[in-house]
């Protein structure tokens, strides 16, 4: 791990312990970049690290109203209307190589977001504490058509048969008790859409059943039906 900045006047960043303005277009293998207090990396174009880079920025809270500190800010602006193309503000991902596998105890993340609580209290009443927070501000905003939401998922590749994964995983392996694994707060029409694809988690019922359509859900291994009846 890359020692901090001895001086925070000193440079604006080191590569390998030595102060080195950063150049655009070059590719820096195996280095990191530490940022002093106040100092940030901006206007430089397209800067590559690879190898073991690492960028790290630490920040340690020394009052108790910080206000709004982000170690990291990924910032993009349209500028003008767009009708096509991506804007990505933060960007992390993890690339299997051909022909290799992962196995055993491995972890992948593209993005990973965590709250290390210790030792400590939470105790924030209407405040908020997420392992990941995804945001959509639409103060003055006009929306028509799209898919529009805070959090999206998206699993692309699977063309055809059956294959084991799943839009959502969530996961509370410890000995105690959460009080929900899901819970929303807010006004909506539906509590839940589902488009189904021609897929089977939505089937027909039998002739003669009293429900219109069926869920189909598993619960500890088991298959179950859950009853739909149509809107009134």
């Amino acid at each position: 791990m890359p020692t901090p900045l001895k001086d925070n006047i000193w440079a604006r960043m080191k590569v390998d312990e030595t102060s080195q303005p950063l150049t655009a277009g070059t590719a820096y293998a195996n280095k990191y970049v530490v940022l002093g207090a106040s100092k940030e990396i901006t206007g430089l174009g397209s800067v590559t690290f690879t190898g073991t880079s690492t960028i790290l920025n630490t920040y340690t809270n020394a009052t108790a109203g910080t206000g709004t500190v982000r170690a990291i800010t990924g910032a993009m602006i349209t500028g003008i209307s767009m009708t096509s193309g991506n804007l990505v503000g933060t960007r992390g991902s993890v690339t299997i190589t051909n022909g290799t596998t992962v196995s055993g105890a491995s972890f992948l993340y593209g993005t990973q977001g965590k709250i290390i609580g210790g030792t400590g209290t939470i105790n924030v009443g209407s405040g908020m504490v997420y392992g990941v927070l995804g945001q959509l501000d639409l103060t003055g905003t006009t929306v028509t058509t799209g898919y529009v939401a805070a959090v999206g998922a998206d699993i692309f590749g699977v063309g055809s048969g059956l294959v084991a994964c799943d839009l959502f995983y969530g996961q509370h392996a410890g000995g105690g008790t959460i009080n929900s694994f899901f819970r929303a707060y807010g006004k909506s029409t539906y509590a839940f859409e589902f488009d189904t694809n021609s897929g089977t988690a939505v089937t027909s019922v039998s002739a003669g059943a009293a429900a219109n359509l069926w869920v189909r859900i598993k619960v500890d291994g088991v298959a179950y039906k859950v009853a739909l009846l149509a809107n009134a």
